[in-house]
């Protein structure tokens, strides 16, 4: 087992398949249609977009010279490269800023302000950051500066004092969906800058997709369908550098889905931000010239290699320290090392939780000196609640329930580690510990069938917040299991009430054990399509397989 506990959501299915599925994810059918027809709010249902519309379109009239300033993940750079042909295309005078992770940090501050004014802006446009910049607001005021903030993270201060700040997070807005990405914030800019124009062409939504899927906002609501869409402009994209993606990637003529941009694209476009610099990424994005996004695709390749010689060197580094000093007898992992690269620490958090099912704040030095660290949580244990009460140890802080960032003095790093330690123990409890695979109910051999397929593709993509169907079957009898792939993956044919089923265990040779013929085990699995000598037959792709009770 994977898992120490399945949480099976409906072990007595009363309703239909796809409204059990549904339900499971927060919706229904009436509301799924809405998301299949394309729902899509009015742009100007966000608070102060009329102002951004009239500031920018102004400024194009009158020729003053705008500066993006984006932000140095993929939904920053994905948004301000959309946000950038725009505006071009409709004969703004306009250049970009993307910042340094290391030597600038997030979000736009004085220094920000002054290099765009130095840049000849007029009129500054954040993208995918700025709620909380009310520093940088009073800046540009002083230097004469306008400054208008897109962005959709939560605001927990004032707003800062802004030509316009759109931000369906906002603490006045009523915009009727929260969760956008800052390209799906862009994007709404842009329709609303469209209609005010009188223009009828929507812009592209591949790299709305693009962005979209890499921040793991939710994919509900008006994200499902943009995604959904935008996942064929990828497939058919004639943009010259998410073609060569596509190929570095291997993913070129290939389905594209929300595991290729989560999995292969999303990840390269963020190597460039997370260890050297994210400009990489955005030209490739908008370059129109082939040998130019090939070399720039190739870099970014060698960036995300380098960035996965960096987790996992930096994930050993960690589970040997967790090993030698014992720090399982605590409920939070606490880990600071100094050479360990600020762009990666967020990802080696992540992986500690999922090998650990434990809170893990991971910390490295920073440039000026102070210790920054990346914190990633389980549910029961909302990190940036956690840390708020901690803040008198605290430089900055900043995030939501399950990932935050978070800056401190070196001195202060052991009480902020007794803080955390206590209030874990507080608040999680040793079932807490436990990785729970949650199931959404339990099929029945003559379901898994190409009807059963056909559901699954009219509800896909799936996706964070959204998640991929997992089944439950009890009491299957193994009629044949081998490894393959070197010992490391399980091939197996199942059978229950007299139907045969094929399965799959991707990384099973994990388990330590293959089970016998005839031996019953239970399964939890999702369904693929799978072509065998040329016919389709359904497949079980396994998420976790334990001896059978029944």
């Amino acid at each position: 087992m994977f898992y120490e506990r399945w949480h099976i959501r409906d072990p007595v299915r009363e309703m239909e398949l796809v409204d059990v599925l549904l339900r499971n994810r927060g919706t229904d059918r009436e509301e799924f249609r809405q998301w299949w027809r394309g729902r899509s709010y009015s742009p100007f249902k966000m608070k102060d977009m009329d102002k951004a519309v009239s500031k920018i379109l102004d400024a194009v009239r009158r020729g003053r010279r705008m500066a993006i300033f984006g932000d140095y993940d993929a939904d920053g750079i994905t948004g301000t490269a959309l946000l950038l042909e725009f505006l071009r295309e409709v004969g703004a005078d306009v250049c970009y800023i993307l910042p340094h992770r290391v030597l600038d940090g997030y979000g736009i501050r004085p220094s920000g302000v002054e290099q765009a004014r130095r840049m000849g802006a007029e009129l500054i446009i954040t993208v995918d950051n700025g709620i909380s910049s009310s520093e940088a607001a009073l800046r540009a005021r002083s230097l004469g500066v306008d400054l208008i903030i897109t962005d959709h993270h939560l605001q927990e201060g004032p707003l800062p004092p802004a030509e316009a700040v759109v931000d369906p997070n906002r603490n006045d807005d009523e915009y009727p969906f929260k969760g956008l990405s800052g390209v799906g914030v862009a994007y709404k800019l842009i329709l609303a800058l469209s209609e005010a124009l009188g223009r009828s062409t929507e812009p592209p939504l591949d790299l709305v997709a693009l962005g979209t899927v890499a921040d793991m906002v939710p994919l509900t609501d008006e994200n499902w369908w943009m995604v959904r869409r935008g996942l064929k402009a990828i497939a058919n994209s004639r943009r010259p550098g998410l073609r060569k993606l596509l190929e570095v990637s291997g993913n070129l003529n290939k389905a594209i889905t929300v595991t290729t941009v989560g999995f292969h694209l999303g990840p390269r476009l963020n190597a460039a931000g997370r260890i050297y610099a994210p400009d990489v990424a955005l030209k490739l994005l908008i370059s129109k010239d082939l040998d130019e996004a090939t070399r720039l695709a190739r870099k970014l390749n060698r960036l995300n290699e380098a960035r996965q010689r960096m987790v996992e060197r930096g994930l050993a580094e960690a589970e040997e320290a967790i090993e030698r000093e014992g720090m399982l007898r605590e409920r939070v992992l606490v880990l600071m090392r100094e050479d360990w690269h600020v762009g990666v620490v967020g990802l080696i958090a992540q992986k500690l939780v999922q090998r650990y099912h434990r809170p893990a704040l991971v910390l490295t030095r920073a440039p000026e000196g102070v210790l920054t660290g990346s914190a990633r949580s389980i549910h029961g244990f909302p990190i940036t609640h956690v840390l708020a009460g901690l803040s008198r140890h605290l430089l900055t802080f900043g995030g939501h329930e399950l990932a935050a960032g978070f800056s401190l003095h070196e001195e202060a790093l052991e009480p902020l580690r007794e803080g955390l330690i206590s209030a874990a123990r507080e608040m999680l409890t040793e079932d807490d510990l436990k990785p729970t695979l949650e199931v959404d109910c339990l099929l029945e051999p003559e379901e898994v069938n190409l009807d059963t397929i056909k559901i699954l593709k009219a509800l896909r993509p799936f996706g964070h917040g959204y998640p991929p169907p997992v089944f439950a079957m009890l009491g299957c009898r193994v009629v044949d299991a081998r490894r393959i792939g070197n010992g490391r993956h399980l091939s197996l044919h199942l059978e229950k009430e007299g139907h045969l089923m094929e399965a799959v265990g991707w990384g099973f040779g994990e388990l330590g054990w293959t089970p016998g013929r005839g031996d019953l085990v239970d399964v939890a699995f999702g369904l693929e399509e799978h072509n065998w000598r040329g016919r389709e037959v359904v497949r079980l792709v396994l998420e976790d397989m334990r001896g059978s009770k029944f």
